[in-house]
């Protein structure tokens, strides 16, 4: 006996006892609280039965005041009257720029090795990589519509060309246009391993829809750092950055342009590679900047030099927040001190390092992060009350490489591990009796838990360890399902599915239907990244029957 196709799933469908929706928004605006509160009634009207609250200012809530705690609590009294729980989202360890607010030192770092710097007069200053150039940045040179001095150009003479009309200086620029896909252009470089550098390109746009990107690849294709520099549709010259560690490497692979792009023209000109010093050099007292001289001469900050510090590292824009690049300080000797005129010196530091738009992760092997994270649990007990807390341990692109991290002898997976069980700990201890859920990814071997992810120093097999069997996984990766799904059910894990993430809303009636008889399916969520919430309805009866 067949039956019908929608009555075989409705028999089979999971019970979804969460019914969530994923709110990223700022309650220091009241106007904010204002939609949020008509987005609640919307939702329970479709039958949802939870909202995610992210918000930056989670993240320092011991400093944001009382209005913030108004807007708050008036939400979540909101909420409690249409029977919705409040879920708040704390330790955003991969978007760490909130947490970095308490204190920017935090930042996960990367090593530079023996940087050199002379001594003149009162200062000494950085001697850069002399074998580090981009050659032809102005694209002067060229054979037809082809650039000399690169590895590949995409399309040319159909998307790219070399153009003598418009440019920033010179005589030409590189022109990307009637874009159909893939339009990129790459340059390997020569490097030093363990420095760090800095690449920059002038561009001007013109009805540009397509996302411009600039990549650093290693040899092994493995990324040294990305970077989308937010370029405007429509922009006169202007100056774009890209800072990168080579790591272990001797050769970096340059990208600029399009992954997929469809519309608009930008001009490139004028791109140059530089190494650079102490650029958002970290100060912690287990990350010390170490100075010797030409015959291995240790010499001691304070007494052969000033303190180092880069005053613009961690407050700017805001406190907590990172520039891609500025102007790097010197090393300022100290009269009496031992260091010699001309004296070249080697110098190690950690440094800090954005990725993609100014992403940032958290040291988890920093001293003070425990206390932070232990911290925010309370200050959110103390604001709300949850029944659970949402732990944001999710696309985390850096970690085990600076020295608190090699000092800790754990593998990147291992201190996740770790610092995922201790997050649980914080909350638990907070709010005894509370729910914790978790972001999948980094946990999730058919995911990110895996080797050589981004820049992390080593593995992430083995993260989900660390992860209590009483924790709920919030599964966002749909294209694993059929594998990822029965890990975390093999593991004793519930799972609340991520869905929609601005895509089909309806495609979460597939992924229930491919859940259908996995233990532990207990809820789905309505995932926007970009505050669209025109589809809940949508989403819930597909999910459910609205």
């Amino acid at each position: 006996m067949y039956l019908p196709l929608a009555l075989g799933f409705a028999m089979q469908k999971p019970n979804l006892a969460y019914r969530w929706v994923y709110l990223q928004t700022n309650f220091m605006v009241a106007a904010n609280v204002d939609k949020a509160e008509v987005l609640l009634e919307r939702a329970k009207k479709a039958g949802y039965n939870g909202f995610v609250i992210a918000d930056t200012k989670l993240d320092f809530l011991g400093t944001v005041g009382e209005p913030y705690y108004k807007n708050a609590k008036r939400f979540a009294a909101k909420a409690k009257s249409l029977g919705i729980d409040v879920i708040p989202v704390m330790a955003s360890v991969g978007w760490a720029d909130g947490l970095l607010h308490n204190n920017p030192s935090l930042i996960e770092g990367q090593q530079v090795r023996g940087a050199e710097f002379v001594a003149q007069g009162t200062e000494a200053v950085f001697s850069p990589d002399a074998n580090a150039v981009y050659r032809n940045g102005g694209f002067e040179q060229g054979k037809g519509d082809q650039a000399v001095g690169f590895g590949f150009q995409d399309g040319i003479g159909s998307m790219t060309f070399l153009d003598s009309t418009v440019k920033h200086s010179g005589q030409q620029s590189l022109k990307m246009t009637n874009l159909n896909g893939n339009c990129r252009i790459m340059q390997s470089v020569p490097v030093i391993p363990h420095r760090q550098y800095h690449f920059s390109v002038w561009a001007k746009t013109q009805g540009l829809k397509s996302q411009f990107e600039i990549k650093a690849l290693d040899s092994k294709t493995r990324s040294l750092a990305d970077q989308d520099p937010r370029v405007k549709p429509d922009q006169d010259w202007t100056e774009h950055h890209l800072t990168f560690n080579s790591g272990e490497s001797t050769k970096a692979n340059l990208y600029m342009g399009f992954w997929g792009g469809n519309k608009g023209t930008i001009w490139l000109d004028d791109a140059k590679l530089e190494e650079v010093g102490l650029l958002n050099v970290i100060r912690r007292p287990t990350t010390p900047v170490r100075v010797r001289g030409e015959s291995g001469t240790q010499y001691t900050e304070g007494k052969d030099f000033e303190t180092i510090s880069d005053p613009r590292a961690g407050t700017v824009p805001w406190v907590g927040g990172y520039e891609v690049f500025h102007a790097a300080p010197s090393i300022r000797l100290k009269s009496g001190g031992r260091i010699r005129q001309g004296e070249r010196l080697k110098v190690d530091f950690n440094h800090a390092l954005l990725l993609n738009d100014g992403k940032t992760s958290l040291c988890l092997n920093a001293p003070g992060t425990a206390a932070l994270l232990a911290q925010q649990a309370q200050e959110i007990e103390k604001l709300w009350s949850p029944r659970g807390f949402f732990l944001g341990h999710d696309e985390i692109r850096s970690g085990g490489t600076d020295d608190d991290c090699l000092a800790s002898g754990r593998t990147p997976g291992q201190t996740l591990a770790k610092n995922i069980a201790d997050c649980v700990g914080y909350a638990e201890k907070a709010h005894p009796g509370a729910e914790t859920y978790v972001w999948n990814d980094m946990f999730d071997p058919f995911h990110n838990a895996v080797d050589s992810y981004y820049l992390t120093g080593g593995s992430l097999k083995g993260a989900w360890e660390g992860v209590p069997k009483r924790t709920i996984i919030v599964n966002w990766y749909y294209n694993a399902r059929m594998k990822n799904m029965p890990f975390f059910a093999d593991r004793g894990h519930s799972q609340i599915l991520a869905g929609y993430y601005d895509h089909n809303p309806t495609e979460i009636r597939d992924w229930l239907r491919d859940a259908a008889g996995i233990k532990g399916i207990a809820g789905v969520m309505y995932t926007t990244w970009v505050d669209n919430y025109r589809d809940l309805e949508t989403f819930a009866k597909a999910a459910w029957g609205g």
